[in-house]
Parts: structure tokens; C-alpha cells; sequence
């Protein structure tokens, strides 16, 4: 339940996307549970695995990098919200708006290397 377009839309285009769930809690240590996991995840940049945690990919190691923060603050957003009581999600209208003008409108991805955010994350590590 994204609640927080305007604050992070590359977070909520990942939501919109969808993120699906690989429903078993195991290490993934072989070529036959990769494949299932692959299979599940499907086209999707993120799947959450169940008591396990998240797998990410991306078009390189900083757009992989970047959707594992992303999904892990729209999981801590929404966390915080659900203890202020029931979560107001974002309406048809604001996602439509957004499909149209917000990140979830921009193309193709560009290079994650270059995103303020993975610079930022740079920045706080000395690099």
C-alpha cells in the first residue's frame, strides 16, 4: 500500500510495477530454487521473500542497490502508517495522474550511476 508518491515515485513506480511474493522461507543455494525464485519473480525488479527478506535486480549493481532502499522505505513508510491507524491509500485519480506525469511516465530507466539518490548514498559512505 504505497503511501508516499510525491515523496519517493520511483518507490511507488516500483509498487505499480508490482512486487510479487515468493512464498517460501529458504536459502536460495541451488540452480533448481533459483529457477523457481527466477520464475516467480518473473519481469519484476523486486520480490519480497516470505520470512526471508527481498531479492532486487536492475539494469546494473547501483539500479539493483537503489531498489532494494527504495522497497525497504516503502515498507518502513508504510509500517509507521499502519500504527496511525488504518492507511489512507492514494487514490485512481492521484495514480492515473502520476501514470501520466510522474516517474512512472519517464521511459525507459536511465543510468542508476547517475541518480541523485545512488549519489547521495555515495556521498554517506566516503566515496
Amino acid at each position: 500500500l504505497p503511501l508516499y508518491g510525491a515523496y519517493d515515485p520511483s518507490s511507488l513506480a516500483l509498487h505499480r510495477r508490482g512486487i510479487p511474493l515468493f512464498d517460501r522461507s529458504i536459502l536460495i543455494n541451488n540452480d533448481a530454487l533459483g529457477k523457481e525464485l527466477a520464475e516467480a519473480m518473473g519481469d519484476k525488479e523486486v520480490i519480497l521473500m516470505r520470512g526471508h527478506g527481498i531479492t532486487t535486480t536492475g539494469t546494473s549493481v547501483e539500479a539493483a542497490s537503489l531498489n532494494a532502499i527504495r522497497i525497504n522505505e516503502l515498507a518502513e513508510m508504510n509500517y509507521r502508517a499502519a500504527l496511525l491507524g488504518t492507511p489512507r491509500p492514494i487514490s485512481d485519480e492521484d495514480y492515473a495522474a502520476f501514470e501520466t506525469q510522474g516517474a512512472g511516465s519517464q521511459g525507459p530507466p536511465r543510468d542508476a550511476s547517475r541518480d541523485a539518490t545512488w549519489l547521495t548514498y555515495k556521498e554517506m559512505v566516503g566515496e
